[in-house]
């Protein structure tokens, strides 16, 4: 039998005792344990308080360096005071300390210092997602018995960018052989990996710079699998190699960070996929390339509606998260719409002009926008971009166009805190504009990535939960 490798890293809980110093002061060495894990969160504990030998007055360290009595290396960054618990004696205070990130393996005096030549990392449902068979098996008539056969599979390249090349790997992990063993497993994973092509790659993204660093490349991936599978993915078992001064060899650290899972972590199915292996298997760079250059430039809506498919989520919360999604990914793709043209500007200086003075600058302020499209306006515009899908899913025009009427009414409603004027809005009609948004939000956004018309019509025809609610819609109207 053969088992995907579980995503332990997750729930693997650190917990170690050891000597934990700051980069600048060595010889300052603070006992002290480092415990949590990726599900929940990081602390370092310190028995004493760090401020009054070091950096007295701060409450935030970038890095502080650790080693365990097991002989393990730590760089823990971005560390923030949170809670001093005093005891009678004040030296022997334990101070508190929340860590953003752990790195498990080398000791790096600065983040800036960190520059990774490989990052690679599991996520949850990729192997799902991908499909790819790795075991064989061949049936032996005379003797009546199967031979099952693992092969694994080739990396597949899913990604050429400039910055970086993405691949799918698999990597899996022998059974151990037993006396009288009565079966075994293979345990085996998919992963990305990102090869680095000209020069390695900062950690995080510099503050003073555009270059996007390894994490948000890694997180803009990952999104795309939440959108592709329309479920909450995240990376797991983060490994980064990088090359120590003086070395010709790449070496390994462990990368640990907070990761946002669902509460229940479960598995989800296939039948809410929107995008599978199958779909992008013809030309996968050219797919993800679109994808990464749109989350990268556009950024905020994006992850509006990937908050949006949550099921912990409020509703109330999913229908502000995707009215605003959909405005802004307008927005982002029409940009013109947004401009100012040299017209508006001439008749609203005329309207200001024949304006008492006393109230000239309260109407200056409320034509501020005026040029701004309306959000009616925004998503009509998409609508009719994507006629025929939106008739296919809630049944005819006049429907689009009621739903669309909808959205605009309540979410005017919300932004402006007018209840009494949302005793009509329901929890299934919110729910209806919800999966409205959603199915809307889907059909501009795989358009976006390369998809065609005809791709688009039959992978929203042939997924389950659409073809659910378009029946459920039809009947409705």
């Amino acid at each position: 039998m053969a088992h995907p490798m579980r995503h332990e890293s997750v729930y693997e809980e650190i917990n170690v005792e050891g000597e934990w110093w700051f980069p600048e002061r060595p010889d300052c060495i603070f006992r002290g344990r480092l415990y949590g894990k990726e599900s929940t969160e990081f602390y370092l504990e310190i028995r004493g308080e760090i401020e009054f030998d070091f950096g007295e007055g701060q409450n935030r360290y970038a890095v502080i360096c650790g080693a365990s009595d097991e002989g393990e290396n730590y760089t823990l960054l971005r560390c923030f005071w949170v809670s001093m618990q005093p005891t009678t004696s004040h030296s022997e205070g334990k101070a508190k300390y929340f860590v953003h990130i752990v790195i498990a393996g080398h000791h790096f005096d600065s983040e800036e210092e960190i520059e990774l030549y490989e990052v690679s990392c599991g996520v949850n449902g990729l192997e799902q997602w991908h499909g790819e068979t790795a075991f064989f098996s061949d049936y032996d008539w005379q003797s009546h018995q199967v031979t099952i056969n693992y092969k694994r599979p080739t990396p597949t390249k899913i990604i050429e960018m400039a910055e970086f090349q993405g691949y799918v790997e698999y990597e899996y992990k022998l059974p151990e052989s037993r006396r009288n063993q009565c079966h075994s497993e293979i345990s085996h994973s998919a992963r990305i990996r990102m090869d680095f092509n000209y020069a390695p790659l900062r950690l995080s993204k510099s503050e003073s710079a555009d270059d996007l660093g390894c994490f948000e490349w890694l997180r803009n991936i990952v999104d795309f699998f939440s959108f592709a599978t329309q479920n909450t993915t995240y990376a797991f078992n983060i490994r980064g190699r990088y090359l120590p001064e003086g070395a010709s060899a790449l070496e390994t650290i462990r990368i640990f960070r907070i990761a946002d899972i669902p509460v229940d972590g479960k598995a989800f199915s296939d039948h809410k996929m929107l995008i599978q292996w199958p779909h992008i298997q013809a030309r996968p760079t050219s797919h993800f390339s679109k994808w990464l250059q749109l989350t990268v430039n556009s950024g905020m809506p994006i992850w509006l509606y990937l908050g949006s498919l949550r099921d912990q989520a409020f509703s109330d919360q999913k229908f502000i998260e995707l009215a605003q999604s959909l405005e802004g990914i307008h927005r982002f793709l029409n940009p013109k719409a947004s401009v100012v043209s040299s017209d508006h500007k001439h008749k609203v200086d005329d309207i200001l002009l024949g304006c008492p003075e006393l109230h000239r600058e309260w109407l200056n302020q409320k034509l501020a926008y005026s040029h701004e499209p309306s959000l009616r306006r925004r998503l009509n515009e998409m609508c009719d971009e994507h006629r025929q899908q939106l008739e296919w899913y809630l049944g005819n025009w006049k429907s689009v166009r009621r739903m669309v009427s909808i959205v605009v009414e309540n979410r005017n409603n919300y932004a402006h805190c007018l209840q009494e004027q949302m005793v009509g809005f329901s929890s299934e009609l919110r729910q209806e504009a919800i999966q409205f948004m959603q199915f809307l939000f889907c059909l501009v956004i795989l358009k976006e990535i390369g998809f065609c018309h005809d791709e688009i019509d039959s992978q929203i025809r042939k997924n389950w939960r659409f073809g659910r609610e378009a029946k459920l819609n039809s009947r409705n109207t």
